[in-house]
Order: C-alpha cells, then structure tokens, then sequence
C-alpha cells in the first residue's frame, strides 16, 4: 500500500490519463473493454481515496487528454471533465475534515509561506525550513484547526514552498525546469504523446494543493521524459519546419 490515502490518490490521478488515452486509442472489442474496466478502477479508486488535489489532478489531466482528442464529443467530454473535478474536490471539502485537511489551515499555510518569501527574498530560508516557519508563524486559529499532532511540514504548493526555501534564486532556477518541460511537452504526438501530456498536467495541479508522493512523481516524470523522443518527427507539436499540431493519429 501507499500508507496514506492522499498518496495513493495523487498515483491514481497522474494514472488516470495513462488509462483514458488507452481507452480512446484501442482496436478491438476486447482492447476496449480492458482499458474501460482499468479506467472504472481508478475512478473508483481515486473516490475512495477521497483527496480533494487528486480529484482536481485527475479531472484536469483527462479533460486535457479528450481535449486533445480532437473528436467534438471528446472537446465536450473534456469540460465535462473539468467541471467534474471541480464539484467533487467542492463535495469533499464539505464534509467533516481530519484535523489539519479543513481548506483554512491550508491557506494559512500559504500566507505563511509567501510571507517568509517575502522576508528572505534572495536566498529563502534553505530546504526543508517551512516546518519551522510553520510553527513559528501559526495563529491560534491556525493550531486550533489543524489539531495538536499536526506540523504541516509543507506548504502544500510548490511555488510558495521552493520561493521560501530558496528565494527567487531557486525559483528562478525551478521556473526554468518549468520551461524546459514545456517544451519537452511541445514535442509530444499521437495517443503516447496525450498521455504523457495529461500524467504531467496532473502532477503540474498535484503539487498546488499538495506535496506530490514519490511514486506519483515518479510516473509523472517518467511519462513526461519518454515525450522527449520527437525532435525529428513531422507529427510533433513543435517540428522544425513549423508542422500543425497533430496528437490525433487517423487512419
């Protein structure tokens, strides 16, 4: 097992893409039919889980996969995905949270993170330092939300947390690894391509909300490197001789 259920949900969210680009691409009655059971399975996972950032990841990622697709009920499809993903992480905020899940300590966690950004601009205040911030800054409405055994070790978005770690000279630096991503991504074609795309976008909105497990990075990244292998090839989003985009591969 995962040992916790927002990590388990965040491997399913970077997944589900994975699973939904399969699903769209397969031949055969068969084909179908697995990678639509495989898909249920996540769904029903990802619900069991019940993380509200997977659900968000999830939703975004396979919206950006049918949107890709092409197809107009695939573009349909796609809104549909994300208006999706927005009720459900609403219907799990609404219910009764564990000490520390309610979305206010969260958004301390924020401010308190921009505020040591702001305060230690340059350098930040070196990796591994929010929990110490944490503590230092919390109010007591703060600690009284998040229960007694909760220390937020992270920021729960990774922008904030990396600009007060290591100020804007690590975010400029993490800003690049942003860019050269993207333009990885710019190179990616046909149904790989997608879900490549769609497993990066899901681990992009997991680390908003929350700090991505190891095993949900993992198949993030390992998807999104794979996508660096069409510099030379027509079909890519970005070729040498200014090709259209073409993630769709027909017959």
């Amino acid at each position: 097992t995962f040992g916790h259920p927002v990590a388990f949900g965040a491997f399913l969210a970077v997944a589900a893409p994975y699973a939904l680009s399969g699903a769209l691409a397969a031949t055969g009655l068969g084909n179908r039919q697995a990678a639509s059971v495989s898909l249920a399975g996540i769904a029903w996972g990802l619900a069991a889980s019940g993380g509200r950032s997977a659900c968000l990841a999830a939703a975004g990622a396979c919206g950006l996969v049918l949107w890709l697709d092409g197809r107009r009920w695939a573009r349909r499809a796609a809104l549909a995905s994300a208006a999706l993903g927005v009720a459900g992480a609403l219907l799990l905020s609404a219910r009764p949270s564990a000490p520390g899940q309610r979305p206010g300590v969260r958004f301390g966690a924020w401010k308190l993170a921009g505020a040591a950004a702001v305060e230690r601009p340059l350098l930040g205040w070196g990796p591994g330092a929010f929990s110490f911030l944490y503590r230092r800054g919390r109010d007591a409405a703060m600690a009284g939300g998040e229960g007694p055994r909760v220390a937020f070790p992270h920021a729960h978005n990774d922008v904030l947390e990396v600009l007060a770690a290591t100020g804007v000279m690590g975010g400029a630096a993490y800003a690049w690894l942003h860019v050269r991503a993207a333009s990885a991504a710019l190179r990616a074609w046909g149904p790989a391509g997608a879900a490549g795309l769609g497993g990066a976008c899901a681990l992009f909105l997991q680390s908003k909300l929350n700090l991505p497990p190891v095993p949900a990075s993992f198949l993030g990244s390992l998807g999104l490197g794979a996508l660096g292998d069409g510099d030379d090839d027509p079909r890519c989003l970005r070729g040498r001789r200014g090709h259209r985009p073409l993630l769709r591969q027909r017959p």
